[in-house]
């Protein structure tokens, strides 16, 4: 009998952790955005391969949810450069991406827009430069919460995302600071 336990207890204990196929999903969109920062205060140090998990391994700025789904992603005031990456879209759970202050360049991807849980969109005081992605007001997405001020945005804010933000009561767009970004005539009480 002691054998037996002793056998199974050496089986459990040696056999490979099993990685279900979303967590290397999840972890391989959080690698390839860590490969496009650079990260001088080692923040990011905690963040393994994709194949971690990097819920119960406590990656910094990385919240899941019960599945061990990313949720959001928090990394505002961090001293990260670099860009956002449009891997981030396959984050199908991610309700909070939260990057603002930081150092980040380029454009917004614009898979973001199809996020099915995205609520809030933090991206402020930064230098992104380029136009908002129409998609940002398209798709399943919950978007509430856009939050753009002090970058180097261009164009005209989409009017689809903002009588999406505009027809939720809770919603809130900011894009301040933006001096080349335009908001539609009938919108312009929003942003700007």
């Amino acid at each position: 009998m002691r054998v037996i336990f002793m056998t199974t207890l050496w089986i459990l204990i040696m056999r490979p952790q099993s990685v279900c196929p979303a967590s290397i999903r999840d972890g391989n969109a959080l690698i390839a955005f860590k490969n496009k920062l650079n990260d001088p205060r080692k923040v990011l140090k905690s963040w393994g391969v994709a194949t971690d998990n990097y819920c119960t391994n406590n990656w910094h700025g990385i919240v899941c949810d019960h599945y061990e789904y990313v949720s959001a992603i928090v990394l505002n005031q961090e001293g990260l450069r670099g860009q956002l990456v449009p891997e981030l879209a396959s984050l199908t759970r991610l309700g909070t991406l939260n990057v603002g202050y930081n150092n980040l360049k380029g454009t917004i991807p614009y898979q973001l827009g199809h996020l099915p849980k995205l609520t809030y969109l933090i991206l402020d005081h930064n230098q992104l430069s380029g136009w908002i992605p129409q998609q940002l007001g398209l798709g399943p997405n919950n978007l509430q919460y856009l939050y753009l001020q002090n970058n180097q945005l261009n164009g005209t804010v989409p009017v689809v995302a903002l009588k999406y933000l505009h027809d939720h009561n809770h919603a809130t767009i900011n894009c301040k600071g933006n001096q080349g970004l335009c908001v539609p005539p009938d919108n312009n009480n929003m942003c700007c």
